[in-house]
Parts: structure tokens; sequence; C-alpha cells
């Protein structure tokens, strides 16, 4: 337990504030630390540092303590050494509207007719007790106390033109100050020239040494400026060239401070309007000495110990500055280290203009007296963790460790308020030359820092440049943590490489269900550091054909697999090939049916072969309809041996124009295994089916468990396949005209009609009526003929399937006489003549359509030969599966 630490102050003079120090005393166990297991960091209340400081200010700490705090220093800046010493001109307005001729309502007026002053009717005094002078008298004093005899002044004094006692500036000394007063003499005379006050002004400073930044003026007046008559602000020609121009208005006439105003303004200075003329001179003493007599910034501090020969630069950034006071900290990069006996500390600032230097002794000792009071504060040990892939810490308990890692992820936990750090990891190995790197880390005021280090696993040749560690099988890795400001404040950790997971098994996969082998599940004994960059695989189909595909992680075809908490799973290797098998491998034993990993240095995987497990449900590869007997079978060709369900009825699953037939549609009344080929079976349709499979139908083994390899997998999606084979054609057998008036083959007269009605072309029904409807080329309403006699010629069509129709007439010269476009449906065709087929064909029927004679104006057509032009398009038929033609 830490003892309670007593501080004393030996041969310090008296200071303004105090000087924070911080210790750090323990190190890490895992280096030889203290027995405390802590490091402590103090802080001694003692005054703080200014020039004063002497060598023989010393004190004396437990020699546990071993370091300053990085914010355990104060400066004092109350001496006049860095403060900021202008030189200055001081304006003062002695014209007449200073003083008081008469007092009337109780307020001081500068004139006898009040209300009828041509520029001011006011009158109003602006300085009726005379209180401008002595209050300047004051700054003089203020100023002097400030500057330190640094400063040097002229005073102008100015009405309707500027004058003044003294044409050189004067320095603002001790000696010098009464003769200075002197100068400031008050009078009441004439009008309010600006712009020669400000000339004479510019004539003093003119004589200044000092930057234009380093000069000031202090302008006191009441006015609004009326001389030269010619021009009262030709001041404004040169107010460019003026330094800080501070401007005081003294009066209550309000109308009048403007000008000044945008003096102080223009120029950067300060601006005050005064009704109550007391008060002058604690502003001037205050707000203005304030702002003139400025404490000078620092731009560098440099604090070195002797002793350890350890410097450090604070820039101007670093230092800060305590609210309402000239005493600020430096916020050093880290602890200033301290070596057992006295330690010389130096502090030497610069302010651009001038230097200053603090010297003080801290020595460490295990004999008294200890400087008082102190306070302290102490923080664990640093401490080194190392985590697996899975961010599982792995070095708990102190032991060695073992990693195969390509990264090596750690982590360094301190409580040290350090910027930066050094990693040190070094590889000792027998029987080459030892590996190191070295990495810098930022760091500000955060416990944990973390990062990862490549590792060259099992490489031939080192390449230290490279800043990768090489390392082999049996390799030790040693990390070493240092805080760049404390030595003994760091921490070291052990870990020992090992190589060599090896295949526990592999399956192939279909996860997309389209029936291709695209996915290879690796499962390997330990983590593996790194990915696989290529591995190599082989297949056996059903009939002994090898397959090889070949895997690479450039193309991404390699990936951990995931774990269910999102995590990767670092012993389980994800093969998605790009270009799958085309089906699964036969459920038989097939010793070719293998996978391969390949040498590479970054993990331990050499040349090796492993058996890969069949775990791919079956799937068609090739299917055929015939028809054999009158009856349609299909014949399907599996990936591999496959064993059917006995009285199976819905094994397979048929799909046309993209909609699968249900169980009702289509049934299955015989199912047989090929005597030869284990792979190969046929699937009769029962005859009842409403829909038998044609040519260019789609086949799928249906999921329903019917249908399992000879492991027992079946498969859990559908996959189809077209099938090859015949589908019926769509075509017109047969087109023929019959003139108007034939009758059974014979011509009989037939007169057109009154009104023959709309339409030019009726289709009719066997009976020789029109087709019911109104749209796709009928008219049900249309009068066609009698007794079998018809208005005009008949156009016979002869079809198996429904059709879309377009006919065109042209005389037999090419001359256009109308057309006609119409659909006959499958309920059309019902009503039609059927003529029967013979030798398994299909029945066709014959579809009649009358011409009445009429062209497209209406006119009736004469007696000669015309031209008929027909179009069929036959849409895709999904009853009988036929294809549009």
């Amino acid at each position: 337990m830490l003892q309670p630490y007593f501080v004393k102050i030996l041969k310090l003079p008296q200071l303004p504030a105090c000087l924070l120090a911080t210790l750090i005393g323990t190190v890490s166990a895992q280096i030889g630390g203290g027995e405390s297991g802590l490091i402590c960091e103090f802080k001694p209340a003692i005054p703080c540092l200014d020039g004063q400081t002497s060598n023989a200010s010393s004190i004396r700490v437990q020699e546990s303590l071993i370091a300053i705090e990085r914010d355990g220093l104060n400066i004092c800046l109350a001496s006049e050494t860095n403060v900021e010493a202008p030189d200055i001109v001081l304006i003062m307005d002695n014209t007449g509207s200073m003083g008081v001729v008469k007092t009337v309502d109780g307020i001081p007026r500068y004139c006898e007719d009040v209300g009828n002053h041509p520029t001011d009717p006011n009158c109003i005094s602006g300085d009726p007790s005379s209180l401008r002078g002595p209050s300047l008298h004051a700054f003089l004093d203020s100023a002097l106390a400030k500057s330190g005899g640094k400063s040097n002044v002229g005073v102008v004094l100015f009405d309707q033109s500027a004058y003044y006692r003294s044409s050189q500036l004067t320095a603002l000394t001790q000696a010098n100050l009464a003769s200075i007063k002197a100068e400031v003499k008050m009078e009441l005379k004439g009008r309010t020239n600006y712009t020669a006050a400000f000339e004479a002004a510019m004539l003093l400073l003119q004589q200044s040494k000092k930057p234009k930044d380093q000069q000031a003026i202090i302008f006191i007046s009441d006015g609004r400026p009326n001389e030269p008559k010619s021009d009262p602000y030709a001041y404004k020609q040169t107010w460019n060239s003026w330094p800080q121009v501070h401007a005081i208005f003294l009066g209550d006439n309000q109308a009048d401070y403007k000008d000044m105003q945008d003096i102080a303004t223009k120029t950067g200075g300060l601006f005050f309007a005064v009704r109550d003329v007391t008060k002058l001179a604690s502003l001037l003493t205050k707000d203005i000495a304030g702002q003139i007599f400025k404490q000078s910034a620092p731009k560098l501090t440099i604090v070195r110990n002797a002793l350890t020969q350890r410097e450090y630069r604070v820039p101007a950034a670093d230092h800060i500055f305590q609210s309402g006071t000239s005493t600020y900290t430096l916020l050093l990069p880290g602890p200033i280290y301290l070596e057992l006996g006295t330690n010389a500390i130096t502090v030497e600032t610069d302010f651009g203009s001038s230097t200053r230097e603090s010297v003080f002794n801290v020595t460490r000792s295990a004999t008294g007296p200890f400087a008082t009071p102190l306070s302290n504060s102490c923080r664990e040990l640093p401490r080194i963790t190392l985590y697996n892939r899975l961010d599982e810490p792995i070095s708990d308990f102190g032991r060695p460790f073992i990693i195969t890692d390509t990264h090596l992820k750690y982590t360094v936990t301190t409580k040290s308020e350090i910027d930066s750090f050094t990693m040190v990891i070094e590889n000792s190995i027998s029987d080459r030359e030892n590996q190191k790197n070295t990495e810098g880390a930022n760091k500000t005021k955060t416990d944990t820092w973390a990062n990862s280090l490549p590792f060259g696993h099992n490489s031939t040749a080192g390449k230290p440049s490279d800043n990768i560690v090489q390392t082999r099988d049996g390799d030790l890795i040693t990390l070493i943590y240092r805080n760049p400001f404390l030595p003994p404040d760091s921490a070291r950790i052990s870990v020992s490489m090992s190589y060599g997971p090896a295949v526990l098994g592999a399956v192939y996969r279909d996860l997309n269900g389209d029936g291709k082998a695209e996915t290879i599940i690796i499962d390997f004994e330990k983590n593996l550091s790194a990915l696989p960059e290529r591995l190599e695989f082989r297949m056996v189909d059903a009939n002994g054909k090898k397959h090889t595909r070949l895997a690479q992680v450039s193309k991404g075809e390699i990936e951990f697999a995931t774990n269910p908490d999102g995590t990767p799973s670092t012993t389980r290797v994800i093969v998605t090939l790009a270009n799958p098998f085309p089906f699964g491998i036969t459920s038989q034993p097939a010793p070719d049916s293998l996978g391969r990993t390949f040498r590479q240095d970054n993990i331990p995987l050499i040349d090796n072969y492993f058996n890969i497990q069949d775990s791919l449900p079956p799937v068609i590869l090739t299917a055929e309809v015939k028809e054999v007997n009158g009856k349609s079978v299909i014949f399907v060709t599996f990936s591999e041996p496959v064993n059917v369900l006995p009285g199976s009825t819905t094994p397979l699953v048929i799909k046309r124009d993209g909609v699968e037939l249900t169980a009702d549609q289509i049934r299955f009344s015989k199912v047989a295994q090929d005597p030869g080929n284990p792979a190969l079976w046929t699937f009769e349709i029962d005859p009842n089916s409403e829909f038998r499979p044609v040519g260019k139908d789609s086949v799928s083994i249906n999921p329903n468990g019917q249908i399992k390899d000879t492991q027992g997998i079946q498969p859990t999606v559908k996959n189809f396949r077209p099938m090859s084979g015949s589908a019926p054609k769509q075509e017109i057998k047969e087109i023929y005209v019959i003139s108007p008036g034939t009758i059974k083959g014979e011509m009989q007269p037939a007169p057109l009609p009154s009104d023959p009605g709309p339409a030019q072309f009726i289709p009719i029904d066997r009976n020789g009526n029109p087709l019911p409807g109104n749209v796709e080329g009928k008219c049900g309403t249309c009068y066609v003929g009698q007794s079998g006699v018809f208005v005009g010629p008949v156009f016979h069509i002869v079809t198996e399937f429904p059709v879309n129709y377009t006919f065109m007439i042209y005389s037999n010269l090419g001359a256009y006489v109308t057309q006609t476009q119409g659909v006959l449906s499958a309920e059309d065709l019902a009503q039609m003549q059927v003529l029967s087929g013979e030798n398994g064909e299909r029945d066709r029927y014959v579809a009649r359509i009358v011409w009445n004679g009429l062209t497209a104006k209406r006119d009736k057509v004469g007696t000669g030969a015309y031209v008929l032009k027909a179009v069929f398009d036959y849409p895709r038929n999904f009853t009988l599966g036929a294809g549009s033609a």
C-alpha cells in the first residue's frame, strides 16, 4: 500500500503561483517494476516559476516518484519583463467648446446665445470641470508602471491649429514624468481641426523606432471637425497610415461623436463616449492602458532535464492561460522523467522579442525531508492483451500463447496520458537473424490502443525491410510497449507461432437450387490465419467422366463461413465456383471426387488432397417425350442412380409456358427403371390426363419425396429442364373457294339482297348460319342467303387449331377491292364441320366465310376473276402444347 508523501519547500523565493509536477513510480510487472504494482503521478503545490527562480530553488521527493506530470509546470508573468510597451502620442482638444460660459437649465454651456449657435445649438460643454488634463496625468502614471520605462510619449494639443512643446518623443521614465505631464496644458480657444492634430501626431511617431503595431494614439475631443474650412475631413486622406487610434468623446451631444467613432473603427482602436468626465481617468488607466500594454505571448518553451539529457519542446498552442490572470500552464507532450539524485530542470521561454529562463531542482531521495503539500494519483501497470481472429483474448493468466493468425491482434491498456509511443515486435529464431518490426502510435488521453501486425508465415527468405515479421512454425514473437517519456513504464508479452490445420471434411452443395454444384464447404481442424489463395476440385459424373474446377481468392470464389452471430468462422471455408459443376456427383463410391490445397507462405497449407463427400440431391440431366403405342412416355436420365417410391403418381412436375400443370391435369400411370442404366427411367402418362406433355415443355423432380438418390437425399427445390421430342405443328391443311350460287358443286343464280348489311365477310357455322357476335370478324345479324344458296363466294379453311386470318382481294389487274380479318377460336371451331383424323392424326375443322360481293366502297363487284391473298397466324396453344406459327 502506498504511504502518504510529505513535501517541504527548500530555499524557494516567494513566487505568485504554483509549480505542478507528475511523477510515476512503479513499472510494469512484465518488465520488473516496483513492489506496489502501481505507477503513481504527483503534483507538488509550490509557487509557480518566473524569472526570479534560481538554481538554489529545489524540492525533495521520495525516490518512488519518478516524473513531473505533463501539466505540472505553471509559469508566472507578473513582472514587466514581457509586457509590450508601444510608443504613444496623446492628442488633447483645447477648443473653446471644452469650457463653460454659463449654465442654463443646470447644464454647463460654452456659448452666451444658447439656441442660436450656428454649429451646435445646445452649446453643451465637453469638459466643464477641466478633468481631461488630470486624467491624462493619471494615464501617464499608469503607463509608466505598466511599461517599465520602455515606452516613448509625445503630446499634441489642438484647436483650429496644432502645437506641442516638445518636438521629440520622450522616454516615459520616472525622471521625465514631470516634464511630460507639463506638456499636457489645458486652454480654451478656437475651432476644431482634426487634420492639423493628426499631422502633428504622425510627425512625432516618425521618430519612433518601433513598428506600426507597437505604436498608438490616444485622441480626446468633444466636437466634429470644422477646420480647415476648405475641407474639414482632409485627414481621411492619410488615416490608412495611422496606428491604432483610441478615441474618447467628451460631452452629452451624441450627434457630434460619429467622426471620432469612424477613426477608431478605421484604425482598429477603441471608442468611448463619455458624458461624466469624472470617469475619464479610470477609463484611461484601465480600459485604454489594458489594451495598449499587453502581456507578450510565449512563442515556444523548452524544458530540459540536465540529468537525463531529455528535452521537451512546447509550442505556443500548448501554453494554457488561466482565465483572468497572466499565469499559464505548460502542456508538455509527456511527463518529465526524473532519475535518482538531483535533477536540474530548466524552463526557457521565447517571447519573440525577448526570452526568460527559470531553473529549479527536484531531488529523488530515500531520506527526507520531503516536499509538502503533495497531490498524487496512481494508476495500474500498462498491459498488453492478445486476441485471436474472433476477438477473443488469449493472453489470460500470463502464460505463453499460441497463435496461427496472419495478423496478430493486440491492445495496449495504459492510463498514461501520452500522445505517442512505440511498439517493438521481435522474432527469436535460432537458425537465422532476428527480425524486428517497430511501429509508432498516436494516442491522446485514451485508455486503450489497438492494432494488428502482419506476419510472413513460412517464408523461405526473410525481408526485414518489408515491415512484415517473418515467422515459422514454433517461432516465439515478443511484443514490447515502450513509453517514450518514462522508460520504466513499459510492458511485454510473448506468443508462440503454430502451423498445420488438417482438413476434417468437405462436401458439395447446391445452395441456390439450380441443380449445379457451385458450393464446396471445407472444415479445417484449426483456425486458419488467412484464406487459401487457390483450391482445386475434381468431380466424377455418373458416366465416369472427370470434371475439374480451380477456385481463386482473387476472383472472389473463396471466403470464410459466417457464424450464427455474424462473426467469421476461421475453421470453415466456403468456395463458390464462378463456373459450377453442371450436376452433382454419383452416389456410388467415387475416390476421384477430390479437393486439393496448395502451399502458400502466409498460412500453413501445403500440397495435399482430400476427399469430398456427396451431399447433392439428384437432378434431371436429360428428358425426352415420345409417343409409344399411342401413349405419351417421358424418358428421364438423372445425374446419378435414383430410387422412385413404388406407386408414385406425381414424381415429376411439368411446366408449360411458365405454368406448372397440376396433379389433376397430368398424372403418371407407370414408372420403370432401365435395367442397364440405373440413372435412366421411363414415366408413362395416364391416358385420362387432361394434358399430354410435348417437346419444349419443362420437367423437374417433384420435391415430395417420391424420388431420392441411393443415399436417401431428395431434392428440396424444383429444378426444371426443357424436354426434347416433338410438338404439334400448326398450319392450314387446305383453303378453297366455291363460287356464288353453287349447291353441291352446281351453280345457281343468287340475287343480292336490297340491304346486304354492314359487313362484306360473314363467318358461318356447319348449318350455314352466321356465327354469333359482332367482334373478331363476325356479324351474327348479317344476311348470307337461303336454302343453301349464299349471296357470294364462300371461302373454306381446313385447320386443326384455332387460327387468326386476314383476307385481301384484288382484281386480276392488281387493283385493290376489299379486305377483312378475323379470329376462329376453339369455341368457333366446335360449330364447324369436322373431318375425323385417321392413323393417329388430329381431327380437322372446315371453317366457311361468305363474301357478299361488295367492295370496300360498298359497290357491287363486276363479273370476272379476282385474286385472294390469305394470311394465317396461329397463337400459342397452351392446351395442346403447340407453338405459335
